[in-house]
């Protein structure tokens, strides 16, 4: 069997198997793929977890990446360089998506894509996009290679907010933490805040503050 048509899976014993890819879309099979990966982003700590289909997706062409957007603070994922419409065509052409939150402390600032000068603040990015890569990383092996995961915050100001620049936008350099740093949600023009409240999930209020919300679009 070729290489191109396997893929792996976690086993119930916690080993990799291999499940052959079906040609044709599996509704059933995706369905409990999703509860599957809804439920992983619950068991690492999310706070809230829903699945998505593309109606349940909201876009924001204006959106500037948060309410304390610094366009000079760049890096690999900000500012976004992609064509407000060819990142819609790329979402709508998902069929589902996971989408889930941390909640935040009430007093916690909206960083948008700026620095993030509190250890603890950077600490629930850190989760945030680690659950991100790690639902991302499920669906992969269980065949949905066209995967695609989106985080929170500026991922310089999470994972390398002491360089001086972004290594990635370096010519002849890397992305120090390609495993970890994701696109942020809003800077790529989804609208996290409509799709949370449509979902009945709270922020800003006293106990909560800024809605940090991760999607992973499955297909």
């Amino acid at each position: 069997m070729a290489r191109a048509e396997l893929y792996l899976v976690q086993s119930s014993k916690g080993r990799q198997g291999v499940r052959q890819i079906s040609a044709v879309n599996d509704e059933k099979r995706l369905a409990l793929d999703l509860a599957e990966m809804r439920n992983l982003a619950l068991s690492m700590g999310a706070d809230d977890a829903a699945i998505l289909g593309p109606d349940d997706i909201v876009l924001d062409p204006d959106s500037s990446g948060g309410a304390d957007a610094v366009k000079t603070y760049t890096s690999a994922h900000w500012p976004i360089g992609y064509p407000n419409d060819s990142v819609a065509d790329a979402v709508r052409a998902f069929s589902s998506a996971v989408f889930f939150r941390l909640k935040t402390p009430a007093d916690m600032p909206d960083h948008g894509q700026g620095l993030i000068t509190e250890p603890g603040y950077r600490k629930l990015y850190e989760k945030l996009n680690f659950i991100t890569t790690q639902v991302e990383s499920s669906a992969f092996y269980k065949g949905y290679q066209l995967t695609l995961g989106f985080g929170a915050g500026n991922c310089r100001a999470i994972y390398c907010h002491k360089e001086k620049r972004c290594m990635a936008v370096i010519k002849g350099r890397t992305c120090r933490h390609p495993y970890k740093a994701r696109p942020s949600a809003i800077a790529m023009g989804l609208d996290v805040e409509s799709m949370a409240k449509a979902l009945g999930w709270e922020f800003w209020n006293e106990e909560t503050g800024p809605l940090l919300a991760g999607i992973i679009f499955v297909d």
